[in-house]
């Protein structure tokens, strides 16, 4: 049975496990192989997410990132998606090696099962914390339109998807709840992955 909210938008608590579809791109992208990888899961905190993200994704040091690269793979994408009513991680992984080494699935679901297992040092999860607010108090400052436009596109996708608009807008509030949910729970970060 599927559930609604006040978007109108019906969302399934049991969604698929497994879904492959394939796809072939230009000869523009080079002569790397490449997998894109893709998760949807209910979400209870997307800022948690975020922050994660950063940590396994976005930092050149990142996780996932650093592990993947000592196979010889190359990440590449956003991490934690707000673009759905569910939440999704998307990544592509592409390199040579991924015709000679484990499947990128398996070993990507692998690297995921151990992060979800093992202890993260507290101070690597505030840092990414950090890093999520700093990126929310710039509003994309890199980008030359105005402020309110900037504004409007951080928040764009989780409105248009029932968040609430001045919420998200509340930069101390949102990150005050993610420290305090770390501070009750210091594994929530892998948690979130063993449950995700």
């Amino acid at each position: 049975g599927g559930t609604s909210d006040h978007t109108g938008i019906h969302s399934s608590n049991s969604l698929p496990e497994f879904t492959d579809i394939p796809w072939s791109v230009s000869s523009a992208v080079g002569s790397e192989q490449m997998v894109g990888l893709g998760w949807a899961f209910e979400l209870e905190n997307p800022d948690l997410w975020r922050a994660l993200s950063i940590d396994l994704v976005a930092e050149p040091g990142g996780q996932l990132k650093r592990t993947l690269l000592d196979r010889g793979l190359s990440l590449i994408g956003p991490g934690y998606s707000a673009e759905t009513p569910v939440g999704t991680f998307e990544i592509a992984v592409m390199g040579d090696t991924l015709n000679t080494g484990p499947p990128a699935i398996s070993l990507t679901q692998q690297l995921f099962e151990q992060f979800a297992e093992n202890d993260i040092p507290f101070e690597r999860m505030t840092l990414a914390v950090d890093r999520l607010e700093l990126q929310l108090r710039n509003l994309g400052r890199s980008s030359p339109a105005p402020q309110g436009l900037r504004a409007l596109n951080m928040i764009r996708s989780q409105w248009l998807n029932g968040a609430n608009p001045l919420a998200l807008l509340d930069v101390s509030e949102r990150m005050f709840g993610v420290r305090e949910a770390l501070k009750t729970n210091p594994r929530y970060f892998q948690q979130l992955v063993a449950s995700d």
